[in-house]
């Protein structure tokens, strides 16, 4: 089901599996691995990961703490855009390289929408909305660093996003990151998908003020799985109730 800001939610429920004999749960579960198992694996769709290191990279931190809501009202958050394919897909995790000399904790990544050619804010477009992912939060030491949706996230084909990523200071705490960049602006990218051009850096508390901090973008890759063709989910509901049947019409002992 699409919500009101362009992206999918994605839920199954299985109370009607549950519910079954231990014999008609393995039936439709061995089902459901062989019709939704297929092609629904995740794969990397996009990645600048190979390019070469920028000599600077990307800063965010050392501000002051911003009120409610705070995960909302950072300093200094960074973002690059990229541009999905040509399908719908389900995001399974971004994958961000860092720098070495970080300090600190408190360093939220989010997947946001656009709003003419930045990413959205709640004075810029009343739709805007910031996904917060789940992921380490204090990458203080060289390496790449995984991220991913805390709920199942479906962008949406031909769509621009944003990777955003700032910082939250806590007491007595004065956090300091540094995200890898590139000035290499070649991908490696399946069915269409691409990365901007450009990082933009906002000084909180976020408003509709973005600016152009550099063409040197944030190093990432992001993976992301097929959606489940809706033929896929008729034949695991087809299984679902012939499994059904199959209890039903058990002749009792």
């Amino acid at each position: 089901m699409k919500n009101h800001n362009g992206f999918l939610d994605e839920t199954i429920g299985t109370k009607e599996i549950a519910a079954m004999s231990f014999p008609v749960k393995n039936f439709v579960f061995v089902l459901a691995v062989i019709i939704l198992g297929t092609g629904v694996q995740a794969a990397t769709v996009v990645s600048n990961l190979p390019n070469s290191t920028a000599a600077t990279p990307a800063h965010v931190g050392s501000f002051v703490a911003q009120t409610v809501p705070l995960t909302l009202l950072e300093s200094n958050v960074q973002a690059t855009s990229f541009t999905t394919g040509s399908s719908n897909m389900i995001l399974d995790a971004v994958t961000l390289s860092m720098a070495d000399g970080g300090s600190g904790t408190g360093f939220p990544v989010w997947i946001t929408n656009d709003n003419a050619g930045e990413p959205a804010t709640p004075l810029s477009a009343p739709t805007a909305q910031w996904f917060l992912l789940s992921g380490e939060q204090s990458p203080t030491t060289a390496g790449l660093f995984s991220y991913v949706p805390t709920s199942p996230l479906t962008l949406l084909a031909n769509t621009r996003y944003w990777l955003a990523a700032g910082t939250i200071l806590y007491t007595n705490d004065n956090p300091n990151f540094f995200v890898d960049t590139t000035a290499d602006l070649m991908e490696s990218g399946t069915d269409g998908w691409t990365i901007g051009d450009q990082r933009l850096k906002n000084y909180g508390p976020i408003t509709n003020s973005w600016t152009t901090q550099s063409s040197e973008v944030f190093k990432f890759a992001i993976s992301a799985s097929s959606v489940p063709e809706p033929s896929r989910m008729l034949l695991l509901l087809t299984a679902t109730g012939a499994g059904l049947m199959r209890r039903q019409r058990k002749p009792q002992s």
